[in-house]
């Protein structure tokens, strides 16, 4: 029969293990952010906004983008990207206690995408909108680029 410790000690384990990241940090160059900037022959600007749609439980959510790392989107940031027209899949990722990790699949097309992300207590809402938020140059800000070694 387990010890109370024992059972406490594998009790914390799993709790720790479940905690654990699945999107790796995202190590690249960012792609430049004035989202005034012209697109790049044969790709389409895609827009990924954090909004606080969910109020108390929102904040920061990761994003990998095809198996490659994106940025960590904290509330009314936005992390602009240029993706080849076509399919791509997108998972998005919080953790506080567990980590709540979703799967979407976006289609891009030949014209602008706007996708605005929120997290809720228990994983991420995404949702293509038409149009960026009519306040979204005062309200938003671009992803800040990490420092790594």
């Amino acid at each position: 029969m387990k010890s109370i410790k024992q059972t406490v000690a594998s009790f914390v384990f799993v709790v720790l293990l479940s905690g654990c990241a699945s999107i790796d940090h995202y190590r690249g160059p960012y792609p430049n952010q004035d989202i005034s900037s012209p697109t790049p022959e044969g790709l389409t600007r895609v827009v990924f906004f954090n909004s606080d749609d969910h109020g108390w439980f929102s904040g920061q959510v990761q994003i990998e983008i095809n198996g490659h790392a994106g940025p960590l989107i904290n509330k009314f940031r936005y992390f602009q990207t240029f993706l080849p027209p076509g399919t791509h899949s997108l998972k998005t990722e919080h953790i506080d206690s567990f980590a709540w990790t979703d799967k979407h699949e976006i289609t891009v097309g030949r014209t602008d995408l706007f996708v605005k992300i929120s997290r809720r207590l228990t994983g991420q809402d995404v949702m293509v909108v038409n149009e960026l938020p009519l306040d979204f140059e005062v309200k938003y800000r671009a992803v800040r680029p990490a420092a790594y070694p």
